[in-house]
């Protein structure tokens, strides 16, 4: 019996490991289309085109949803950050594209950058640490992520 009850438990232990491993790669594609995403905002808004704005609209609303099995908050570990990420750039997005260019609107796209970028940083974090390995968030074609930064100050 305690044979069995160890054979179960192990086998329990590496199917959690399975599973987070999964989620550590679902984490890391994800913060790649966050990111590809977040690099559209000032393009898409200074193009003036309605659809587009539109579709990436959309976009950010899929990846908001796309996120939510990270873990739907902060405190789902180690990868509820990343679904934070995702909440963020829309955040940021929304702000963005109703902006006026006001000061009141100014401060605003800066908090929701900032709120943007550190929960960019917490979620790769979190898939850098997870298994001790530190290895960098890279996409597929090898180039290696870097914190978004979208220069707002360009809008037309």
């Amino acid at each position: 019996m305690k044979l069995l009850s160890a054979l179960f438990l192990g086998v329990l232990c590496m199917s959690t490991v399975n599973a987070t491993e999964q989620k550590k790669e679902a984490a890391q594609q994800y913060v790649v289309e966050v990111d590809k995403a977040v690099r559209l905002f000032m393009p898409t808004i200074n193009s003036g085109d309605g659809v587009k704005i539109r579709n990436l609209s959309l976009k950010m609303n899929e990846l908001v949803e796309k996120g939510e099995p990270l873990g739907p908050s902060t405190f789902d570990l180690p990868f509820g950050y990343c679904s934070a990420m995702g909440s963020m750039a829309r955040d940021l997005w929304t702000t963005l594209v109703f902006s006026k260019g006001g000061p009141d609107d100014k401060r605003r796209i800066k908090s929701a950058e900032e709120m943007f970028l550190m929960s960019q940083k917490d979620c790769v974090a979190a898939i850098e640490e997870f298994g001790q390995e530190k290895k960098p968030v890279c996409d597929e074609n090898g180039k290696c992520l870097t914190p978004t930064v979208i220069h707002v100050e360009k809008r037309n």
